[in-house]
């Protein structure tokens, strides 16, 4: 089967169910690039604009696995949208991490005090930066039908490049050419990688390849997290 490019809007993909594979980074958006995104899409919906304009969002790279759509690329965008789109009490789509076996259960109960890993810190940094965002723009800027507009802006207003690989291309392999280059994701990112390949595990069972993927995942998360909150010296 070909690969397939289209526009499709939020409301389009509401019905989705995504699931983020442990080759994946975990969601690291900070509050720059979430304020940045919730600036862009509310001055986009405020400005005068032709009948068909639209804001668009950079490419989300899928292939379809059993019911739900494995994400090579695009999955911090889709996550701050699922953000925003829980804030507003909006519907929304699922989404899942692989090496978070409770991710989906979290995702729908937000908890802005869980750091039990470090996905969870970021992402309920993010909804304090979107809470806090919003709250601004009602009690200092008198924006008090905020919520409403937002809705539609991103619900039918914003649209993201769907990018949907069908012809049997290697997920991880796609990863890495997409990510080669990219400020975002570091050397240390594109090996583990590396190391969750399949042809790693050429001898294992699927049940044990995933199980290994998820020991990796955990233990690179884990020196990740002491990395960032322990300070070392110089010699």
């Amino acid at each position: 089967m070909e690969n397939d490019i289209k526009l499709l809007s939020i409301n389009e993909i509401i019905k989705e169910k995504f699931f983020i594979p442990s080759y994946q980074r975990g969601y690291r958006w900070e509050k720059r690039q979430v304020t940045e995104l919730l600036d862009d899409i509310w001055e986009f919906s405020q400005q005068e604009r032709k009948k068909d304009e639209f804001y668009c969002l950079q490419p989300v790279v899928v292939t379809k696995k059993e019911d739900k759509w494995e994400v090579i690329d695009g999955q911090q965008r889709l996550t701050t949208i699922y953000l925003i789109l829980y804030y507003l009490g909006r519907k929304r789509y699922e989404i899942e991490f692989e090496t978070r076996p409770k991710s989906k259960e979290f995702l729908q109960n937000i908890d802005e005090s869980d750091t039990s890993n470090i996905d969870y810190y970021f992402i309920g940094q993010a909804y304090k930066t979107i809470r806090e965002w919003f709250e601004y723009k009602e009690n200092v800027e008198s924006e008090y039908t905020i919520k409403d507009e937002f809705s539609i802006a991103l619900g039918k207003l914003t649209k993201i490049i769907w990018y949907e690989v069908n012809d049997g291309s290697n997920p991880i392999n796609i990863f890495t050419r997409l990510n080669i280059g990219k400020i975002q994701l570091t050397n240390a990112e594109l090996i583990k990688a590396l190391f969750l390949r399949k042809s790693n595990f050429n001898n294992s069972s699927n049940d044990t390849f995933r199980l290994k993927q998820i020991e990796i995942a955990s233990e690179w998360d884990r020196i990740e997290y002491t990395f960032r909150t322990m300070s070392f010296g110089v010699l």
